[in-house]
């Protein structure tokens, strides 16, 4: 006979898969809101006014970037909810929270 039944064990460790916390995106939806706009708009030019003008542009470009990044931030905020869930409206996230 050339045959062997054969019967084992296996043990398998799988690799963890590392999750990265995704940044939300920004509520730009704000600013149709004329509040909103008016407030982003002064506090961009006043970030404009404080930034250095450098030879380097790859230097100036990050400082811009940083200047609305930040600005945006500050006045806008981020948007609230998950990505399956943009379609819910801010009065009803208002509902939701009460």
């Amino acid at each position: 006979m050339d045959h062997y039944l054969l019967v084992s064990a296996v043990r398998l460790k799988f690799k963890q898969k590392k999750v990265e916390k995704t940044v939300r995106p920004l509520a730009v939806e704000n600013l149709e809101d004329a509040c909103f706009a008016g407030k982003f708009h002064l506090e961009l030019t006043n970030h404009f006014e404080v930034l250095q003008h450098s030879d380097d542009i790859e230097q100036e470009w990050d400082q811009l970037k940083k200047c609305v990044s930040e600005t945006a931030e500050e006045v806008v905020g981020r948007g609230r909810g998950l990505r399956r869930e943009q379609w819910i409206g801010k009065e009803t996230w208002q509902l939701i929270d009460e």
